[in-house]
């Protein structure tokens, strides 16, 4: 048996490689998973682990050991490398040691895990990446045939084109159109995030991606120049605004409007009596024979003869901006200027400027002490609305306060009269101190001093005397029928 095994690890094991026409015999060994005595299998296959240099270990584990451990990797663990039980070896599974190992099912999760690994390495321009799938860098031939293109196309359209196109000096950031996934066909404008040797990674405005675009194909978005920019040669962001400009042209001309496509209540953006700006409104009526309508800006403005080459779509006239800081592209539907990117980055929507953490901490200082201001504010409101409710008694003071006395009914004038000094003085000694707050309700001949009729009538002690007439217009307890005009001589008593 020990021959076996030295022949076996000897078969198994040729410098260090896996020599496939002698393959390893079954030996009987204690398995490392288990620890029990059984027939070992060498599992492992010469296939290298998607092109990385290794060589195949000559660990032995029963088979029931090692597609169990191979289950529970593609099954429950997020990372698709499958190393060998072994702590000690580095050797990773391969994709034909993973499917022979374990069900059809693990093996499509682990295929699956891998695949989007390999992508993401493959799009972060992965220096081991690209040399182990041979890219090649070399890309002398790309400009020979690039300077044969541009020389039929200066002859072709009899015009010069950009010259030097290599020596100028490519960076994160740049604006360029490109091609995609190929070194011809068809160019998109994009963005370069990354520059690495030769190559570059281009975030095209579509949204897509290529992380090892050949910067040969690259070409700086032309400025067709703008009177309202300032452009100056090399200023990278002077060549922005002025992209941007020439796009918000292409889209004005572009989303133009026929008096057919026009309806009522149409959303559009439409300019203005004077000035080349549009503002969004909605379509109130339209006029087919003077080729006019009538818009509601969202403003409040309103112009009932705009017309219709003033009019654009709504729907195209929304625009696309690069984060300053990764340069995503980010598309504003709504809302304020205040933006947000995925990388983090706090910015102002017009004039792309990042905001810096320190900035965004002083920000966020200043409202929450405006906050708890406010909130002080809303808090001493609260307190005056208290010391108001405050001047109503409580139930249990109300019970303290000693009853009133008890004094004559009130006074009617009658056919018979009254004597006009005893009616003097019962309203003087009512008016010497004002009724307590539970008898403040009551009927009585006084109102307060600050009443519509004070200065018609004698007061005393801060309460003004009613009118005989608001009197006898008050509903009163007694005979009503017995109530009769007032005598003259009350009236010349209460100035009446």
């Amino acid at each position: 048996m020990g021959n076996c095994q030295n022949s076996s690890a000897n078969n198994g094991n040729t410098n260090g490689l896996y020599d496939e026409s002698r393959p390893p015999a079954d030996v009987t060994d204690y398995c490392p998973i288990c620890l029990e005595k059984r027939t070992l299998t060498f599992q492992y296959t010469p296939e290298s682990n998607e092109h990385f240099i290794s060589t195949p270990c000559t660990h032995r584990f029963c088979p029931k050991c090692l597609a169990q451990y191979v289950g529970f990797k593609c099954s429950s663990t997020a990372e698709w490398e499958i190393k060998c039980p072994i702590p000690e070896c580095a050797y990773k599974l391969s994709n034909l040691d993973v499917r022979r190992l374990t069900s059809q099912e693990n093996h499509k999760m682990w295929s699956e895990r891998r695949n989007g690994s390999h992508l993401n390495r493959f799009l972060q321009n992965d220096p081991t990446m690209l040399r182990l799938m041979n890219v090649k860098t070399e890309i002398t031939w790309f400009r020979e045939r690039e300077a044969e293109r541009v020389f039929e196309e200066k002859e072709r359209n009899s015009k010069s084109l950009k010259e030097g196109l290599y020596n100028k000096s490519f960076q994160h950031g740049t604006r360029v159109t490109a091609t995609y996934l190929s070194n011809v066909g068809r160019r998109y404008q994009g963005t370069i995030v990354e520059i690495n040797n030769n190559l570059a990674s281009i975030a095209y405005d579509d949204g897509d991606f290529w992380g090892t675009c050949p910067i040969s194909v690259l070409r700086y978005i032309e400025d067709d120049g703008d009177d309202d920019v300032a452009r100056v040669s090399g200023d990278r962001e002077n060549r922005r605004l002025a992209e941007m400009a020439r796009r918000r042209r292409e889209i004005q001309i572009n989303s133009r409007l026929k008096i057919e496509d026009v309806t009522i209540g149409l959303r559009v953006h439409a300019g203005w009596k004077s000035g080349n700006e549009f503002y969004a409104g909605t379509v109130r009526s339209v006029d087919k024979k003077n080729k006019t309508v009538e818009i509601n800006y969202n403003d409040g403005d309103y112009w009932n003869a705009c017309p219709i080459a003033r009019v654009r779509d709504l729907s195209s006239q929304t625009e696309t901006k690069c984060c300053p800081q990764c340069y995503v592209i980010i598309q504003k539907a709504e809302g304020c200027d205040s933006m947000m990117c995925v990388c983090g980055c706090y910015f102002g929507w017009n004039g792309l400027q990042p905001v810096s953490d320190e900035v965004l901490r002083e920000l966020v200082k200043k409202e929450d002490e405006e906050g708890i201001k406010y909130g002080e504010e809303e808090e001493e409101e609260e307190g005056d609305d208290d010391d108001d409710d405050n001047e109503f008694m409580s139930a249990a003071e109300m019970e303290k306060i000693p009853p009133a006395p008890a004094g004559p009914p009130p006074l009617l004038i009658t056919q018979n009269g009254s004597d006009p000094d005893e009616l003097l003085e019962f309203y003087d000694s009512q008016n010497s101190t004002p009724p307590p707050p539970p008898y403040s309700q009551l009927k009585t001949p006084f109102s307060p001093i600050n009443s519509s009729k004070s200065t018609k009538s004698p007061n005393v002690g801060g309460y003004e005397r009613k009118s005989i007439l608001d009197m006898i217009d008050e509903p009163r307890v007694g005979d009503k029928e017995n109530i009769l005009e007032i005598p003259q001589s009350l009236r010349s008593i209460f100035g009446m």
